[in-house]
């Protein structure tokens, strides 16, 4: 029926709608009181057309390891030779004066997310360093960004943040001690859902790397250009991170040099904290819990690079 009217007459229909809406209802006679009897029985009778069909809402952080390789067109491949070859990267003296001191300050506090993420952070920030001071003048820029939005959404095929081009390095932080391991498939959720993008937008590589991490476990991902995820898992527990700087270092470097200076945007990376919060806090400042909608993801990611 819709496609018989021309636009003009939607557009004077449309304009009735509306001053119908603000119409008085006291003044109402019968002949609006039988337009709006009508207009109500055919809205509901073609409701699918006015309204889109709820889906099922899915926690990031609840999905298991065959709803995120199902969802997002993902196979386990194992051990990858690039993540088991990576050299570790020696401790600056600066470093290891910075982390004892962090160290020293939270010895006699209870872990927390926020002391996880202090560790974390000093980590990211020498690892950035080291890769910037190298980095080849053809690669992209690596920048830090803090808080972000990503979007996705099935029904139109896309993932966005605003002001930047999809990440290629994702990280997961666990709220608690013990926990590195239960952020793995959520990391994975994110990283193909950018990986996805990638490909789409014809990037050169459209690898992603990730790591889930409670400061002292760190569970680093891969996503290949064949949709193939691989892990590996290191341990940290008298204070070494050296190896841990070593994939960093590696990663970061593979994350500038992934496109070639092809656009002025950055490179991006991504530190993301693990949450297990449902639905809209009370705090204006905090974020609900990152959802995939039978496809539709939001979530929030904290810092990056």
């Amino acid at each position: 029926m819709t496609d018989s009217i021309k636009k003009d007459e939607k557009e004077e229909l449309k304009e009735i709608i509306q001053l119908f809406l603000k119409y008085d209802q006291a003044a109402w006679t019968s002949d609006v009181v039988k337009a709006a009897r009508m207009l109500r029985d055919t809205v509901q009778g073609k409701k699918g057309i006015f309204t889109k069909p709820k889906v099922k809402q899915l926690a990031v952080s609840k999905l298991k390891r065959r709803e995120v390789e199902n969802l997002l067109n993902l196979e386990w491949t194992g051990a990858d030779p690039e993540l088991k070859a990576i050299h570790p990267v020696p401790m600056s003296a600066e470093l290891c004066n910075v982390l004892r001191k962090v160290d020293n300050a939270a010895c006699h506090s209870e872990a927390s997310e926020a002391l996880i993420r202090l560790t974390l952070n000093m980590l990211l920030v020498y690892a950035h360093d080291t890769v910037t001071s190298q980095i080849s003048t053809t690669a992209r820029p690596l920048s830090l960004q803090a808080e972000r939005t990503w979007v996705y959404d099935v029904e139109k095929d896309l993932v966005w943040r605003r002001g930047a081009t999809p990440s290629n390095v994702i990280a997961v932080e666990a709220k608690t001690k013990g926990r590195a391991s239960e952020g793995i498939y959520q990391c994975l959720a994110y990283m193909g859902i950018v990986r996805n993008e990638r490909k789409k937008r014809s990037h050169q590589t459209c690898a992603v790397y990730g790591f889930a991490s409670d400061d002292e476990e760190f569970c680093f991902l891969k996503i290949n250009d064949n949709s193939q995820w691989s892990e590996c898992h290191l341990q940290v527990r008298t204070g070494d991170y050296s190896q841990v700087l070593g994939m960093l270092v590696h990663i970061f470097r593979q994350a500038a040099i992934a496109s070639p200076l092809q656009s002025k945007e950055p490179s991006q990376y991504t530190h993301s904290r693990e949450s297990t919060q449902h639905g809209r806090s009370k705090d204006s400042s905090r974020q609900s819990e990152p959802t995939i909608r039978e496809s539709l993801e939001e979530d929030t990611f904290m810092g990056g690079i």
